[in-house]
């Protein structure tokens, strides 16, 4: 074993440059300094507490949208700018504020995805909303800094076929155990139409919860071939005249094509 001794001689004009650049590294490590070790079943026990407090503690939030979706057989992008207004006595409720480009099946298309947001809302399939152990198996995958949050990268396979589930991944935040992002395949249909189209979730920080930031789904529809639906928020309201605006430009880029599309 080598042992270097440090001794007034051997403490030259190098070796104080060295602690000194050395020192200034110590916040950047400390900052993404590894979380002690936890076992997988902790992690989801603690994801498990922040999914079940978001769903009690959020009576009520409104948020502005931006609806894009793309299509290569559309003449342009189809366009809506929607008011969301969310109760957890009705659920959620929509206003399309502004369209753009949306004519004939676009327009239809647009409205199908919110209707079934609002219903979904108000009936017990919300509850598959939850990454929870009732829903899915959890592995663990690894650690890794993802929108400079050092996550906890886990493999989720749902335990039933939902349309409301997904066989993917999820970004769990070690500071406090919220999602910062989720990705997948839907585990079945949503519909004749679109299949199973691969959907990204990606958080924001807002207020004490990590609340979706922007959404895509990616799906070969039938008939129609390639489709693209993009949802981003635009800013929330959890407490009356006080609105808090998102950074969408920090979130990861977007994609535009599904991995192995169906």
């Amino acid at each position: 074993m080598f042992v270097m001794e440090l001794t007034p001689r051997s403490f030259t004009r190098r070796s104080v440059t060295l602690l000194i650049a050395g020192s200034a590294l110590l916040p950047i490590a400390l900052v993404f300094a590894v979380p002690p070790p936890l076992t997988l079943d902790q992690i989801v026990s603690a994801l498990e507490q922040t999914e079940q407090r978001k769903q009690t503690d959020l009576r009520a939030y409104s948020s502005i949208r931006r609806y894009v979706m793309k299509n290569e057989r559309f003449k342009q992008d189809a366009e809506m700018i929607v008011k969301m207004e969310f109760t957890s006595e009705k659920g959620k409720h929509f206003e399309i504020l502004s369209e753009h480009g949306t004519e004939g099946l676009s327009r239809h298309l647009l409205k199908k995805v919110l209707d079934g947001e609002a219903e979904t809302s108000r009936t017990k399939a919300k509850e598959f909303s939850m990454v929870t152990p009732k829903n899915y198996d959890f592995r663990f995958l690894g650690s890794e800094i993802h929108s400079g949050h050092l996550c906890y990268m886990l493999e989720i396979k749902p335990k039933i076929k939902s349309k409301y589930l997904l066989d993917g991944k999820v970004w769990v935040n070690s500071a406090d155990f919220q999602l910062v992002r989720m990705e997948g395949r839907a585990a079945a249909s949503l519909s004749f139409w679109v299949g199973k189209p691969y959907i990204i979730f990606d958080f924001q920080k807002v207020g004490d919860f990590w609340l979706s930031a922007r959404n895509q789904a990616l799906t070969n529809a039938r008939f129609i071939g390639p489709t693209q639906l993009t949802i981003e928020v635009q800013g929330y309201e959890l407490q009356p005249g006080h609105q808090q605006k998102l950074a969408l430009d920090k979130l990861p880029r977007l994609r535009t094509a599904a991995p192995l599309a169906e």
